[in-house]
């Protein structure tokens, strides 16, 4: 919920980056280009729309009727004026679709490969994204490796982020993926789906 307010957003984002002390890439990017990455649209992104509707409430419906299947399933507001119930994400176009089939194989409406702009923290992007890619896998029966769910746990270990969050969505997807399961990955998506608000 804290992502969309900008201010405090803005704040937590200068205070972490003071803290980590890592100046490098601060100086690079241009304060528009700054402002920027923090305002909505950072991280791009493939989503499997499972509906849009013009009431919140229709939304509200069909995510909890994906859910009680057990599937992942978000309803997100867009400045449109529609409510999109958002089923899974894939930074693979192809992975995406694959989702929204077996959505589709169990009577739901899906659409896989619907191009996604999401306000996420920087310096989580790369785990986003990488746990949203073994999510998928997870759902879709390939293997996952212990040590490649480790790797990212080690690299949010070293951001600076709050505990809060996406990181904390992160670290709980991770954890469901460490036994993986069709059923793990859908969990898991559910938590990164939760943060994207």
């Amino acid at each position: 919920k804290e992502a969309s307010a900008p201010a405090s957003l803005d704040d937590s984002l200068g205070s972490q980056t003071a803290k980590a002390g890592d100046t490098s890439a601060e100086k690079q990017s241009s304060g528009a280009e700054k402002q920027a990455a923090q305002t909505e649209g950072t991280y791009k992104t493939y989503a499997v729309q499972a509906g849009k509707f013009s009431n919140e409430k229709g939304a509200e419906t069909l995510t909890e009727q994906l859910t009680a299947k057990g599937y992942s399933a978000v309803s997100l507001s867009k400045d449109d004026g529609y409510t999109y119930v958002i089923a899974g994400l894939a930074g693979d176009k192809d992975v995406s679709q694959q989702l929204g089939q077996l959505l589709i194989d169990s009577d739901f409406e899906a659409w896989g490969g619907k191009e996604l702009s999401l306000s996420i923290e920087s310096d989580m992007t790369d785990s986003f994204k990488e746990t949203a890619e073994l999510a998928a896998k997870a759902i879709l029966g390939e293997d996952i490796t212990k040590a490649s769910v480790e790797k990212i746990e080690k690299s949010l270990g070293k951001t600076e982020a709050s505990e809060g969050g996406e990181k904390k969505a992160i670290l709980q997807a991770l954890k469901e993926l460490e036994d993986p399961s069709a059923e793990a990955g859908w969990k898991a998506q559910q938590e990164l789906l939760a943060v994207i608000k």
